[in-house]
């Protein structure tokens, strides 16, 4: 089930791990691109450039890291990230840059903004 606070207004965390204080967002390809000017079947899901770090920052505010992995991306390595995060929460931060990046789905060019890290804190 999502996780709905107040203080993200209609926005919602897909997975919210409480005893962590960490928020995994899933970013399906077609439902957080940040194109304008496509096909009417994309255009119906854009998203605003800055709607993924806007998220990140009320979750910070909130005293949660939040993580937002793309489809595209590789999972496995995200999950042995993750592995390493649960098993020493307090050694790693999660950033995230505002970075644009480009995906071709179904040989459709598509931007996306957002780029998360877990970082080491002593790095």
């Amino acid at each position: 089930q999502n996780y709905k606070p107040k203080w993200l207004g209609k926005k919602e965390i897909d997975i919210y791990l409480p005893e962590y204080h960490l928020g995994i967002e899933f970013n399906g390809t077609v439902y957080h691109h940040s194109t304008r000017d496509t096909t009417p079947y994309y255009q119906r899901y854009f998203k605003e450039p800055t709607y993924h770090e806007s998220k990140y920052n009320l979750c910070a505010e909130n005293n949660i890291q939040l993580l937002h992995i793309f489809e595209f991306e590789d999972l496995d390595i995200w999950k042995d990230m993750l592995f390493l995060f649960f098993k020493s929460p307090k050694d790693f931060k999660i950033t995230f840059s505002n970075s644009r990046r480009e995906y071709i789905h179904n040989n459709v060019p598509l931007d996306f903004y957002g780029i998360s890290k877990i970082l080491r804190g002593d790095l």
